[in-house]
């Protein structure tokens, strides 16, 4: 045997950068301390060298700059932050004396070495990308944009103080000031990388003053809408503010000092989850003035979930409209499940409308408005049709309505507001029940918009309530004109396999994307578009998952990537794809005009597993899987643990008599968190009860089991069962009980539930009747702490201890 190569020693340059990384890293760790005095006599290379200390400023002033690069990746955070603050210091004193020094001897001219201010930009987003491996939010450096990682990494550093912080002084136990708030040793132990950590470093005030200069977006929860906290932040340069339940006075004061302390730099305000009344609208709009100036700076407002308005209708915030008036330089406006009445909203279109706005995107949505604009014309001479009006929203591109109740006579109106806005470009009607009427009035407006030099180019019109008739017609008026929709989407209108001619001929139109997803296409659907597809398709997207389409659907996937040379992304999840259609697929893919397929999804495709079909992990683009199926084969042959079925059954088998009857599984579903009404009980017991006999048994109950993995896309069984078990009454270790409810809902695993996954497993348990895509937001809104759109594991918890699904009122 042979033996192992030694590896080589390290070389003496090397010792000797990770001795000046101790000590920088120690000098960090001391840092509001005294670190005893400068000087190069501190530097005797004795054997009382253990007690010395190196600081930043000399190491910046004697190392070139080749090693401070290679020193600064062996340091932390803190002592980065040091390093690179000497490092910045010492250019700008060289810079400023270089032309004097140049003609000094050499030992002056030490400085022009530091001519190149170095920004350890590499160094910083490698600690960034260490600390969050999967932030999905953070900037790219494309090359094009420099990208300030130092920046990033604290303000992302910051808001993790500040959300530990809040949900620290949120406890009914505490009763001190804010800025004494500890962060979480683990917290800090990133910044310094020791677990030995001072005390200084535990407060929350050090982290404000020390890092919050670098803080130009924060999220506050109202706890910390302080003047405290307004104090710390005072040397911040905010650009964006998110509020989060603001109620109470003393919280609404704060908000309105750190707008006011703010003013200046603030460009973009959104409020989540809050209380605010007409006056409250009033004080926040008056603070974000400018001083000496009527105007403000403001660019971006986003009201969601939150209450704007008082039970009379009549009673308006006179401070917001102002804010509207005289806001030039707003370009994005979104009042999103705001309560807000139909009034409301004809009074916020008037005054954009009156004011000649240079707002870019309006955003009106979830909000019961119907018939909002029944009688503008009478109250609001700018809403007049007629030739002579001249207002419009000139800037306006984007106008988003969904999930406002809004019926057909509706669009009639709308319509006669449509043509104010001339160089509309997107807009958004989903979740509106304007029936195949409203689709109509709709097609008037777009078939002469198209006609237009500069072109409509977005429609969502998912959820209307559509039949085949309707979007047929849509259709062939989009097929006709010479101008084609970049994005048309008509998901979630059940219009059956009749439409498939009419959408094959669109699909020679020019669309770049289309969402089909849910339509109730069949084998038959996919048969017609993929026999009657246009020998040219500038597809760059189509979503047609959901639409049961069996073998017939790979096979259009197949004819569908030979003819859209510039396909990029395919959803084809949950179609009942047999394992004969990998070969399908994988066929095509090894063909060369597939070039530009960055993505194809087959997940919640219950017959597919990469295990099964370990070809399609072959097929790569930038690095990344083109192919995206179930990694879980477990699944595929329907079998399951039967012990931990029945356990699970029990659970909900209250009398213990090996039958649930609907009242025992409406108990059960509401310990897990779930609640549902009578008639989606009626429709859940249905879908289970195959024997018709009013109960479910063990194999009825099976069914169950089946049905949320094949949703689910592949995830373990044990997972399922067990996350059942523990969302039902309790587990013997919570956190582990509550990690398997979470991964229930978590179908692809990234760690958050969303909006989709949230409703897929409602889908898959029967209660998809009435839970629409925005019922499913409102849900994970009221409990999204962070406001982004996803329930993390911690939010799930706080959730799941606060009565689950259930408290979120249905």
């Amino acid at each position: 045997m042979a033996a192992a190569v030694p590896s080589p020693p390290p070389s003496l340059l090397s010792l000797c950068l990770e001795a000046v990384a101790s000590h920088l890293t120690a000098a960090a760790a001391c840092a509001g301390r005294a670190v005893g005095q400068r000087g190069r006599d501190h530097f005797d290379g004795g054997e009382g060298g253990g007690d010395l200390m190196i600081t930043p400023e000399e190491v910046a002033e004697a190392v070139p700059w080749e090693l401070l690069h290679r020193l600064a990746s062996l340091l932390p955070p803190a002592a980065l932050e040091a390093l690179h603050h000497a490092a910045h210091d010492r250019c700008c004193f060289s810079t400023a004396t270089a032309a004097v020094r140049f003609a000094g001897s050499d030992s002056d001219r030490r400085g022009i070495k530091r001519s190149r201010c170095e920004d350890f930009g590499p160094e910083w987003q490698a600690l960034f990308r260490l600390r969050w491996p999967h932030c999905d939010n953070a900037v790219h450096d494309d090359g094009l944009i420099t990208v300030d990682w130092q920046q990033q990494y604290w303000e992302k550093h910051l808001q993790e103080c500040l959300d530990e912080a809040a949900e620290s002084a949120l406890l009914p136990s505490f009763c001190g000031s804010i800025d004494e708030l500890t962060i979480p040793a683990k917290i800090v132990s990133f910044i310094l990388h020791s677990k030995d950590i001072p005390q200084h470093f535990s407060r929350l005030s050090y982290h404000c003053s020390r890092f919050g200069c670098y803080a130009r977006c924060l999220r506050l929860q109202s706890v910390l809408c302080t003047a405290e906290i307004s104090g710390l932040l005072q040397g911040s340069k905010l650009e964006k503010l998110m509020f989060v339940r603001i109620i109470s006075e003393l919280e609404v004061n704060g908000v309105c000092m750190l707008l006011s302390c703010h003013a200046e730099t603030l460009l973009s305000l959104e409020f989540i989850h809050c209380q605010l009344s007409p006056a409250i609208m009033d004080k926040i709009c008056n603070s974000v003035l400018q001083k000496g100036s009527v105007n403000h700076g403001i660019q971006n407002l986003s009201i969601k979930s939150s209450r704007i308005c008082e039970s009379n209708p009549l009673n308006i915030s006179a401070g917001l409209l102002d804010f509207l008036s005289m806001g030039k330089s707003l370009h994005f406006l979104s009042l999103n499940d705001t309560k807000m009445q139909p009034l409301f909203a004809k009074i916020i279109v008037h005054t954009l409308l009156g004011s000649s706005s240079g707002i870019r995107t309006l955003e009106i949505s979830e909000n019961n408005i119907a018939g909002w604009l029944k009688t503008v014309d009478k109250r609001f001479a700018c809403f007049s049709s007629a030739p002579e009006s001249n207002i419009s929203l000139n800037s306006l591109t984007l106008l988003n309505l969904r999930g406002n109740n809004l019926n057909q006579g509706d669009i009639e109106d709308l319509c006669k507001i449509l043509v104010k806005m001339p160089h509309l470009t997107d807009l958004d009607i989903s979740d509106n029940p304007i029936l195949d009427e409203g689709i109509r009035l709709l097609i008037c407006f777009i078939s002469r918009t198209l006609r237009k030099e500069k072109s409509f180019s977005r429609l969502r019109a998912e959820n209307c309530d559509l039949t085949n008739i309707g979007v047929t017609e849509l259709l062939e008026c989009l097929s006709s004109v010479s101008e084609p929709l970049n994005l048309l989407s008509i998901a979630d209108n059940h219009l059956g396999s009749s439409v498939a001619v009419a959408l094959a001929k669109f699909l020679g139109s020019g669309v770049r994307e289309l969402n089909i997803e849910d339509i109730g296409l069949g084998p038959l659907g996919f048969q017609i578009l993929e026999e009657a597809l246009p020998a040219e398709v500038a597809l760059s997207h189509i979503n047609f998952s959901k639409n049961r389409g069996g073998i017939r659907a790979a096979r259009f996937v197949s004819r569908l990537i030979k003819q859209a040379p510039g396909l990029v992304s395919v959803n084809a999840g949950s179609n009942l794809l047999p394992p004969e259609s990998m070969e399908v697929i994988c066929d095509v893919l090894k063909q060369k005009n597939t070039c530009n397929l960055e993505r194809l999804d087959l997940m919640g495709n219950m017959h597919l597993s990469d295990a099964a079909f370990p070809a399609a992990l072959e097929f790569r683009k930038h690095g990344k899987q083109i192919l995206i199926v179930p990694s879980q084969p477990e699944y595929m042959n329907g079998s399951m643990d039967s012990s931990e079925l029945r356990k699970v059954f029990k659970m909900f088998d209250k009398n213990g008599d090996g039958r649930i009857t609907k009242k025992e599984l409406g108990e059960s579903f509401k310990n897990f968190g779930i609640y549902i009404p009578d008639d989606e009980l009626d429709a859940t017991m249905d879908k289970i009860d195959a024997n018709g006999d009013g109960c479910v048994d063990v194999e009825e109950f099976g069914l169950l089991y089946r049905s949320i993995l094949g949703e689910d896309g592949g995830r373990a069984p044990r997972t399922t069962t067990t996350a059942i078990a523990a969302g039902g009454e309790g587990a013997d270790d919570e956190d582990e009980g509550m990690r398997e409810a979470f991964n229930v809902f978590d179908q692809n695993g990234d760690g958050f539930i969303t909006v989709d996954e949230l409703r897929s497993v409602l889908s898959s348990l029967g209660l998809k009747q009435d839970r629409t895509a925005d019922d499913c937001r409102r849900m994970i809104s009221k409990v999204d702490a962070d406001a982004d759109g996803r329930v993390d594991f911690k939010e799930f918890k706080q959730m799941m201890r606060g009565g689950g699904f259930a408290a979120l009122g249905g």
